[in-house]
Parts: C-alpha cells; structure tokens; sequence
C-alpha cells in the first residue's frame, strides 16, 4: 500500500474543494443525508466518490456519485471505506463560512476536515471525528427504461410536495390523457390535487402503453425534495416494474444524487 505523508502524517484518502458552488452542494448533500440515515458509507476509489444507503424502514435508497474530476484535488491511493455519523459531520459542516474550502483526510482510524480561507477576517478551522466500521450490504440497481420519463424547475416540485404533503400522508400519481396527476386526500383535511400538463414540462417521454396508478409514503418524497438546490431540474420516473425514481444531476459531467422508493401496497 502506497502511503502519502502530510499535515496529518499518513492518509490514503484526501480531497479538496475549493469551488464555491461545489463547496455549496457538498454540505447541502450530506446534511440532508440525515433525514435517511443515522450513518452513511463514503466509497472512495481513484474514479469517484460514491455513497449508497436505505432509510431505517427500508423504504427508500439513495445512491450519490461524484467523480474525480469534480474535485480541485482528489487523491486516492486505494479503494477504502469510511464510516462516520451524519449527526456530527453535520455539527462540523454547520460551522463553515462562505469563504472557506472543504479539505477531508482520511489518517488511520479518523477523518480529518479542514476550512481554510485566505480572508483575513476569517479563521482556518481543523475538526477530526472516528470512523465506523458499517456492515452494508450494496445493492446492484439496474438501469431500466420507465414508462414515463419527465423533468421539471426543482423548485417547483419541492413547492408541490410541499403543498400536497398538508393534505394527507400518501400522495397518488397517475397518468392519462397527456396529464400527470398527483392528489393526496383524507377524509378530515379535505383533497389537493394537480395536473401537469406533459407539453409543458421541461422534458417528457410516454410509454404509449404506460398505465401509471401508484401511490408513495409523502413524507420520504418530501426529503427528497429538499435536495432541490443541488440542481436546477428534479427528474422523476415512473414504471410498473420499478420504484420511482428522483434524480438531481450535479454539475455535469455524470455526478448525481437520486433516490429510489417503492409504492406502498395497498390493503
């Protein structure tokens, strides 16, 4: 095992972001993270980091890539695991200031994060947190063509989740005559419900014999939606052979976070 020297002596692992939108959406990702899991697995190799974990019911996975490039540094020396709890890598990250880069270092058995900042009226922050062994198992997600496909504004999504989610704790999609709809509904709060126009979105592609009638838990749809300023468009897919799917692409280049939940089975 190759073994570089640093400020932190020995590591295997180090990265660096220095971008200030990148640095944005890397806090925004792993603090929402907590809303699925009390701990999460960083997988790290010389391509990409990459993350995959379900919710504590096993509802719902997400899965998060992040390539190599995507970093200003990213240094690998072989592939490794890191363990660390959402809870305080959260209280770390809450810390940070507009000004400072990102800088993490694995060194033996604990992650070392760095903020630094070339501001003088700002201070360089260093924080170090153990890290777990987590017994996972990965799961293999295929990649398989839905019936339908379509994107629209993140924002606006997040904005109907959120409107939908006052009137009921299951929200239904279907599909018929070019229009999606979503609707929630109890007997005590009333109905809410919204078409969209496919011709209106910002992409759409029907499978001519697609028969969408499903219905999802809101309330995992609604953390998945505060993902929304990780990127401009949400894009959402809808199949009878598979869970739905929510997909934020990142930057480019192949980086993404998307989410995956199963409909609820009705009695």
């Amino acid at each position: 095992m190759k073994i570089h020297k640093d400020r932190f002596h020995y590591y295997v692992m180090k990265f660096t972001i220095q971008d200030k939108q990148k640095c944005s959406h890397f806090i925004q990702l792993l603090q929402n993270m907590k809303a699925f899991s009390e701990h999460i697995l960083l997988h790290f190799d010389n391509e990409r980091l990459y993350v995959q974990g379900m919710d504590s019911s096993h509802v719902s996975v997400y899965e998060l890539k992040l390539n190599s490039s995507w970093f200003d540094e990213y240094d690998v020396t072989e592939s490794v695991e890191i363990g660390i709890n959402i809870t305080l890598i959260h209280k770390i990250l809450n810390t940070r200031n507009d000004e400072h880069s990102i800088h993490m270092t694995q060194n033996n058995d604990s992650l070392q994060v760095e903020f630094k900042t070339d501001s003088p009226k700002g201070f360089d922050k260093f924080f170090e947190i153990p890290i777990f062994d987590i017994d996972q198992e990965q799961l293999t997600i295929p990649e398989v063509e839905y019936d339908i496909e379509f994107s629209m504004e993140s924002k606006k999504v997040k904005n109907l989740i959120d409107e939908l989610s006052k009137f009921g704790e299951s929200v239904q999609f279907t599909f018929e005559n070019d229009r999606i709809k979503a609707m929630c509904s109890t007997e005590h709060e009333g109905k809410m419900e919204v078409h969209i126009d496919t011709n209106e979105l910002e992409s759409c592609s029907v499978n001519e014999e697609a028969n969408i009638n499903f219905s999802f838990n809101i309330k995992y749809i609604h953390h998945m939606c505060q993902f929304h300023k990780i990127g401009s468009e949400a894009q959402l897919f809808f199949s009878s052979e598979m869970p739905m799917q929510l997909r934020y692409d990142i930057d480019g280049e192949d980086n993404y976070i998307r989410f995956f939940l199963a409909p609820k089975v009705e009695d």
